[in-house]
Protein backbone atom coordinates (compact mmCIF):
# COMPACT_ATOMS: atom_id res chain seq x y z
CA UNK A 1 0.00 0.00 0.00
CA UNK A 2 2.89 2.37 0.75
CA UNK A 3 4.19 1.83 -2.77
CA UNK A 4 0.96 3.17 -4.25
CA UNK A 5 1.17 6.31 -2.08
CA UNK A 6 4.80 6.88 -3.08
CA UNK A 7 3.98 6.43 -6.78
CA UNK A 8 1.06 8.86 -6.53
CA UNK A 9 3.27 11.37 -4.71
CA UNK A 10 5.96 11.07 -7.38
CA UNK A 11 3.44 11.53 -10.18
CA UNK A 12 2.03 14.59 -8.40
CA UNK A 13 5.55 15.99 -7.99
CA UNK A 14 6.35 15.47 -11.68
CA UNK A 15 3.06 17.09 -12.69
CA UNK A 16 3.70 20.08 -10.42
CA UNK A 17 7.22 20.50 -11.83
CA UNK A 18 5.91 20.48 -15.42
CA UNK A 19 3.24 23.03 -14.47
CA UNK A 20 5.84 25.36 -12.90
CA UNK A 21 8.14 25.01 -15.93
CA UNK A 22 5.27 25.98 -18.22
CA UNK A 23 4.59 29.11 -16.14
CA UNK A 24 8.28 30.11 -16.19
CA UNK A 25 8.48 29.55 -19.95
CA UNK A 26 5.45 31.79 -20.45
CA UNK A 27 7.12 34.54 -18.38
CA UNK A 28 10.32 34.29 -20.42
CA UNK A 29 8.40 34.47 -23.68
CA UNK A 30 6.40 37.47 -22.48
CA UNK A 31 9.62 39.22 -21.50
CA UNK A 32 11.17 38.50 -24.89
CA UNK A 33 8.07 39.57 -26.79
CA UNK A 34 7.46 42.67 -24.65
CA UNK A 35 7.25 45.65 -26.93
CA UNK A 36 8.31 48.29 -24.41
CA UNK A 37 9.84 48.64 -20.97
CA UNK A 38 6.44 48.95 -19.25
CA UNK A 39 5.27 45.57 -20.52
CA UNK A 40 8.47 43.94 -19.35
CA UNK A 41 8.41 45.76 -15.99
CA UNK A 42 4.94 44.42 -15.26
CA UNK A 43 6.22 40.83 -15.21
CA UNK A 44 7.57 39.05 -12.17
CA UNK A 45 10.70 38.35 -14.18
CA UNK A 46 11.54 42.06 -14.24
CA UNK A 47 12.05 42.03 -10.47
CA UNK A 48 15.20 40.02 -11.06
CA UNK A 49 16.44 42.25 -13.89
CA UNK A 50 17.88 45.69 -13.27
CA UNK A 51 17.61 48.12 -16.18
CA UNK A 52 20.34 50.75 -16.09
CA UNK A 53 20.21 53.89 -18.20
CA UNK A 54 23.51 55.19 -19.49
CA UNK A 55 22.07 58.54 -20.58
CA UNK A 56 23.66 61.56 -18.96
CA UNK A 57 22.96 65.26 -19.41
CA UNK A 58 25.87 67.03 -21.08
CA UNK A 59 26.82 70.67 -20.62
CA UNK A 60 24.90 71.90 -23.64
CA UNK A 61 21.69 70.08 -22.65
CA UNK A 62 19.13 71.47 -20.22
CA UNK A 63 16.43 69.32 -18.61
CA UNK A 64 12.99 70.10 -20.04
CA UNK A 65 11.52 70.59 -16.57
CA UNK A 66 13.92 73.52 -16.01
CA UNK A 67 12.76 75.41 -19.14
CA UNK A 68 9.84 77.79 -19.44
CA UNK A 69 7.86 78.08 -22.68
CA UNK A 70 10.04 80.74 -24.32
CA UNK A 71 13.30 79.01 -23.45
CA UNK A 72 11.87 75.71 -24.71
CA UNK A 73 10.92 77.25 -28.07
CA UNK A 74 14.38 78.87 -28.40
CA UNK A 75 16.05 75.54 -27.64
CA UNK A 76 13.79 73.78 -30.16
CA UNK A 77 14.57 76.35 -32.89
CA UNK A 78 18.29 76.06 -32.15
CA UNK A 79 18.14 72.27 -32.58
CA UNK A 80 16.17 72.54 -35.83
CA UNK A 81 18.65 75.01 -37.32
CA UNK A 82 21.60 72.91 -36.29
Amino acid sequence: MIEVVVIIALLALIGWEKYQNRIERAKYLNAILGKNVHEIASLDLADKTKIVSNETVTDNQTPIAALDDEAFMKQLEKEENG
